[in-house]
């Protein structure tokens, strides 16, 4: 039964980090309750399931696809090829994907497959179809997969903070700024308060907290901001988004008409794009650069 499968893996994780259920279960709900989720006499709300995961350092997502799953190898690579379209900003390829796996079983049978499509066709939807309205609602939709209110956000997994960090990207580009910084804001209090698997989350919303901060002309705190996010690359030996945030300086200092050093932050940036091979900006830094230095 599906309710057997999870108490299964469940134990089987927990026996193979040497964890006892009092251990695991301390702080998050009874120990009788624990073991009846062992033994398939009852199922795990989502709140449990993720603190459950959280103690053990697996997503949740590891239950469905590791006790149902056949093939999860399949689940797996159209995770990646999505993910890879949206960094590439490839999103009629997200909504081609998204369109063809909605009416595969798999994907609707499990909550945890279905917020991930819910989350990606958000995205085909502002930026392919360009319809705010339904990205936004589409977006909400994949939040209340979890049963999770905004009250309880710190119930919230990695994934469903990278969903409110899209929900702000949306709000920030239809120009509800002071919205979008709002949900930046929350989002990175409980990240702090977190123990991460993917440290990058948080310097995404960083660097999405530094553009909000400069469109509402807080020119200063995002500067701040952006430093921040470079120490934290730095920390972590990274270069994901280094570039962006050292460009995101030097557009700050540009507007706060500091223009030499608007300039070298500008160059640096050029730098780091061209040790990551990434030249897409390279036309569009150069020309600001020129702008900055054209001799009146």
């Amino acid at each position: 039964m599906y309710e057997n499968l999870i108490g299964v893996e469940l134990k089987k994780l927990r026996l193979e980090k040497g964890i006892t259920q009092a251990q695991l279960c301390e702080g998050i709900c009874h120990q009788s309750m624990l073991s009846k989720i062992e033994k398939g006499e009852t199922y795990p709300s989502a709140p449990i399931l993720y603190k459950l995961s959280q103690k053990l350092h697996v997503d949740m997502e590891y239950f469905f696809v590791h006790a149902h799953m056949e093939n999860y190898e399949y689940v797996k690579e159209t995770f990646n090829t999505i993910r890879q379209a949206v960094q590439k900003k490839d999103y009629l390829t997200v909504k081609e994907l998204v369109l063809l796996e909605e009416k595969n079983p798999t994907f609707n049978r499990f909550d945890e497959l279905k917020q991930f499509l819910l989350w990606h066709k958000g995205i085909a939807l502002y930026y392919v179809d360009n319809d705010p309205s339904a990205a936004i609602e589409i977006l909400n939709l994949a939040l209340k997969l979890n049963n999770s209110l905004p009250e309880n956000i710190n119930l919230y997994s990695e994934r469903e903070f990278e969903i409110v960090n899209t929900l702000a990207v949306i709000y920030s580009e239809i120009n509800k700024h002071e919205t979008a910084f709002n949900y930046f804001n929350e989002a990175k209090k409980i990240l702090t308060s977190k123990q991460l698997k993917d440290e990058r989350i948080l310097i995404r919303v960083n660097y999405n907290m530094t553009k909000v901060l400069t469109r509402l002309c807080r020119h200063e705190e995002s500067i701040e901001l952006c430093n921040d996010g470079i120490n934290e690359c730095i920390q972590m030996n990274s270069m994901y988004l280094y570039g962006e945030l050292t460009y995101q300086l030097g557009y700050n200092y540009e507007l706060m008409n500091h223009k030499e050093i608007a300039v070298d932050f500008y160059k640096k940036s050029l730098e780091i794009f061209s040790i990551k091979a990434n030249h897409r900006f390279n036309e569009y830094i150069q020309k600001r650069i020129s702008n900055l230095t054209i001799v009146n």
